[in-house]
């Protein structure tokens, strides 16, 4: 009908509040939810449409660019949401090569010099610039240690500074004279509830959940080799 339907205003916060509310409707309880969430992959995507709209209404480069900062934060800040729902799985993909799209080559393809694929440079530039801002909030989160995430990883919150095995009275179950296996020292009922097992080492649970992560991050290292 020669309409043309914008792009969504529905914001990535209305978004997340659709997703709480889908779960709440699919799950009993909250930890039924983070049952369910431990064992999903979810993928976060944003900045397309704000990247689209921004340039299509002639803004110069420059000032979309300086959008990047604020949509990867934002982006970022779902991650963190999502991962408080009890995600332990989030993907978050990059840009892909805009310069390469029909809709750019259509309207901007006499302005723009092009790459060695006959894609727009200018808006493939862009996008690694974006994805250089997406890897960096990657590493951020992922050096969010265990201890942030006690909760939707399984663990206990009240023993996150506990070990499991020892004979101390203290809050961390610890003492260096009398450590576990030493006389008189009891074991936790449920390990898999504790990040530390004798003060020292980590409980097998607390090394699963980073060699999942190590594995993840591993095998798509070792998929671009």
């Amino acid at each position: 009908m020669g309409v043309l339907s914008p792009v969504t205003t529905s914001s990535l916060n209305v978004q997340l509040d659709w997703f709480r509310t889908y779960l709440q409707s699919i799950c009993d309880t909250t930890l039924d939810g983070q049952e369910k969430l431990s064992r999903s992959l979810v993928l976060i995507e944003k900045g397309g449409n704000d990247y689209n709209y921004a340039m299509l209404q002639g803004k110069p480069m420059d000032q979309v660019r300086d959008m990047v900062p604020q949509v990867v934060d934002t982006i970022k800040s779902a991650a963190k949401q999502v991962i408080g729902f009890g995600a332990t799985r989030v993907y978050i993909p990059g840009n892909f090569p805009i310069g390469c799209l029909p809709i750019y080559k259509a309207t901007f393809g006499n302005y723009c010099t092009l790459d060695k694929m006959d894609c727009l440079d200018g808006l493939n530039d862009f996008a690694r610039f974006h994805n250089a801002y997406i890897k960096k909030a990657i590493n951020d989160l992922q050096k969010d240690s265990i201890l942030k995430n006690v909760e939707p990883l399984g663990f206990d919150v009240s023993n996150k500074f506990k070990a499991c095995c020892g004979s101390s009275d203290n809050e961390y179950n610890f003492d260096l004279t009398r450590t576990c296996g030493s006389q008189g020292y009891e074991v936790c009922a449920d390990p898999n509830k504790y990040i530390s097992w004798d003060g020292i080492h980590m409980t097998q649970q607390a090394y699963k959940r980073m060699s999942q992560w190590l594995l993840q991050r591993l095998i798509r290292q070792l998929k671009n080799v």
